[in-house]
C-alpha cells in the first residue's frame, strides 16, 4: 500500500511468490495506469522493498538470490510502527 486506500490513486499490492503479485485499485484509471507499466519493473520493485523492509528474514526455494537478499535485508526502516519495536535503535 503506497499511499492508504482513500487517495484518488489507492492501490494496494501483494505479493504472494517472486513472479505475482496480487494488486487491488479503487478505481479504472488507477489499474490501466498501473497495467501500463512494465510487468518485470514492478516485479523488480516489489521484490526490492520486500527485501529492504526485511529485518531478519527472507524466505526462498533456493539460493539463487543471495546476493539480491544480502545486499538489501535490513536497510530500511520497517514500514508500520509495530514492526520499528524490531529495529536496532540506530535505525530509529
Amino acid at each position: 500500500m503506497t499511499n492508504g486506500l482513500t487517495g484518488p490513486d489507492a492501490h494496494f499490492g501483494l505479493p504472494i511468490s517472486p513472479q505475482h503479485i496480487f494488486l487491488a485499485t479503487t478505481n479504472e484509471d488507477t489499474f490501466l495506469k498501473i497495467q501500463a507499466i512494465n510487468p518485470a519493473q514492478i516485479l523488480h520493485t516489489v521484490n526490492d522493498k520486500v527485501a529492504l523492509q526485511a529485518m531478519k528474514y527472507v524466505y526462498s526455494r533456493d539460493d539463487s538470490q543471495l546476493a539480491f537478499v544480502a545486499e538489501r535485508i535490513g536497510k530500511r526502516i520497517p514500514s508500520t510502527p509495530l514492526e520499528t519495536r524490531q529495529a536496532p535503535i540506530s535505525q530509529l
